[in-house]
């Protein structure tokens, strides 16, 4: 029997979409999984009568394939993704190509290639920067969900929108070259999804609560360690933090009950919502900043030289955060690849300054009404800060030398200064 093309351990949902696209392109293919049960209902279900094998040991499984062997490990990320790769370590050769293609933290890559390198072991750039550019990928995505999600309760909220109206203007967004993308695309499905039973909008009918699978944390954490400003993406993080706590949330709203929201301005259907569309816009120009802002820093600290215009290639490809906007992202690195961040690219820093006053309009109203929007207040103080000459932390260097003598800069002559503030 010939051996096959490609190898897939673990059947999950984008395990078995991924081994039946490998088939659909003419690649057979062997799958493993955990529990053989698994497989075998994945063969008789969905791989029924397609070029696939399954195995019920993972030695069966290397044995199938044909050399170098190709392999993708969709698994959970840590122990289980380790116990795979040392039950199979002791079967492969050198040359074979192992691919963890799940939400790995990169710091465990970076361990699992030293473990690995001196058998085999394939990867997209040095080290664990594979996974270090999928985890800050994911922490992006969380920011632009998290955009959409605040358009979705102003549309909803101040306007009394139906889904269908605010499918409507998401449609309208998806076509143009700012918003066009994957995200906006799937929301106007989700809002137009009816429920079976009832007829109502699906959306309105899932609970509140968002989950989150560590992804967005380890990008928000990567980047205080490595100095890098990301409060969009952090907004959107602590957002889900906040929909976890539905109870608390229930039971101080009877204390301190939500204003009644008066009807402000956020644009008109036939036109896009245009106001709200430039802060939808700016803060989602704010969440691939912060997100290549850490790459950029990443690269030099780590010695990962990554290349910023293959990485937004690579993301309009085919990933969950792919949009018209990463090609503009490709245009600023292909013009400065040293860009310091995209704020200083003449076609970012002019669709700043020209829908900052909508993005400030509507975070001001939105405020004043009660309604959260901390992604999108959070991009107004990202790009009002990044427009300050002069910020008030000289105040706080004060203090710091005040309470604890850490000395400070002055900005009529070098050195380091302390005072007797006490005298």
């Amino acid at each position: 029997m010939s051996k096959a093309h490609f190898g897939l351990i673990g059947l999950g949902v984008m395990g078995e979409n991924l081994v039946l696209n490998a088939e659909r392109n003419g690649f057979s293919s062997v799958v493993y999984n955990r529990t053989f049960s698994k497989t075998e209902e994945f063969l008789e279900g969905r791989g029924l009568n397609k070029n696939i094998t399954g195995a019920q040991t993972l030695q069966e499984f290397v044995e199938k394939l044909e050399k170098p062997r190709r392999i993708l490990m969709m698994v959970k990320a840590g122990p289980a993704t380790d116990n795979v790769i040392d039950n199979i370590s002791e079967y492969l050769e050198e040359g074979d190509l192992l691919i963890d293609g799940g939400n790995s933290q990169f710091e465990d890559t970076e361990r699992r290639v030293k473990k690995l390198e001196s058998k085999s072991f394939g990867y997209i750039g040095p080290g664990g920067s594979g996974h270090f550019v999928k985890t800050v990928h994911n922490g992006i995505e969380y920011g632009i969900e998290q955009i959409l999600a605040e358009a979705y309760d102003l549309m909803k909220r101040v306007k009394g929108m139906n889904g269908q109206q605010m499918a409507e203007v998401f449609g309208i967004w998806n076509n143009t070259d700012e918003l066009a993308s994957y995200l906006v695309e799937i929301t106007e499905i989700c809002l137009n999804t009816k429920d079976e039973i009832t007829g109502d909008d699906v959306v309105e009918t899932i609970l509140d609560k968002a989950g989150q699978k560590g992804t967005g944390l380890w990008t928000v954490v990567s980047a205080l360690e490595l100095g890098v400003s990301v409060p969009t993406i952090y907004a959107s993080l602590n957002a889900r933090v906040m929909s976890s706590l539905k109870d608390q949330r229930s039971e101080i709203e009877k204390t301190i009950p939500a204003k009644e929201i008066e009807d402000f301005d956020l644009g008109d259907i036939s036109d896009g919502m245009k106001p709200l569309f430039d802060a939808v816009v700016l803060a989602t120009i704010a969440s691939y900043a912060q997100g290549m802002d850490i790459l950029r820093e990443a690269s030099s600290t780590y010695d990962y030289g990554l290349n910023m215009t293959s990485i937004a290639q690579i993301w309009k490809g085919g990933c969950i955060i792919r949009s018209r906007l990463l090609s503009k992202i490709q245009d600023a690195y292909n013009k400065n690849p040293n860009l310091k961040n995209l704020i200083f690219d003449d076609w970012f820093n002019k669709e700043i300054a020209t829908r900052l006053d909508n993005l400030s309009n509507v975070v001001s109203l939105s405020t004043k009404a009660g309604i959260p929007v901390p992604c999108l207040s959070s991009t107004l103080d990202y790009f009002n800060s990044y427009r300050t000459n002069r910020l008030p932390q000289n105040l706080v260097q004060a203090m710091r030398d005040c309470f604890g003598s850490h000395t400070y800069e002055r900005i009529d002559k070098e050195g380091s200064f302390h005072t007797e503030w006490m005298k």
